[in-house]
């Protein structure tokens, strides 16, 4: 469905969900996973920033392919490769994260009504500091093990 505001442009209900979900900065940070960009924050902090974006699973399971790579002396010198890499990976990866979970958000919620809908993506998605912070405990603790 497409909404046509004071002569604006029509904006689909997917891509209201899409921008809700994603929440600050939604606009910019649409446009780059819709045309396949680049994040400066995936690139900088890696796996961290992924799991601010509540992507947990993704998180966690890069963290234990990075972890376990970095047991393979082979791989110990690819270390700054692979997280360059995880940084440029995170738009399709986002984009996948959040078209999955809207996808299951419209399942659970068929009888709702569209600003329901955008107010339900809003409150699952955006960003979370606790989340972070869970995640970066976890990780400190998968590294003491693994080493």
């Amino acid at each position: 469905m497409n909404y046509n505001v004071d002569g604006l442009n029509a904006i689909s209900l997917d891509e209201r969900l899409v921008k809700a979900y994603i929440g600050n900065k939604a606009d910019k940070m649409y446009s780059s996973i819709k045309n396949g960009g680049i994040n400066i924050f995936g690139i900088l902090f890696g796996v961290f920033y992924y799991a601010y974006r509540k992507m947990y699973l993704v998180s966690i399971i890069i963290a234990i392919i990075v972890q376990l790579l970095g047991l393979i002396p082979a791989f110990n010198n690819y270390s700054n490769t692979i997280a360059w890499v995880i940084g440029f990976c995170f738009c399709p990866l986002y984009k996948w994260d959040i078209t999955r979970k809207l996808r299951k958000i419209k399942s659970e919620n068929v009888n709702s009504t569209e600003e329901e809908l955008i107010s339900i993506a809003s409150k699952n998605g955006g960003t979370s500091i606790v989340g972070l912070i869970v995640f970066i405990i976890a990780f400190m603790i998968l590294v003491f093990f693994t080493m």
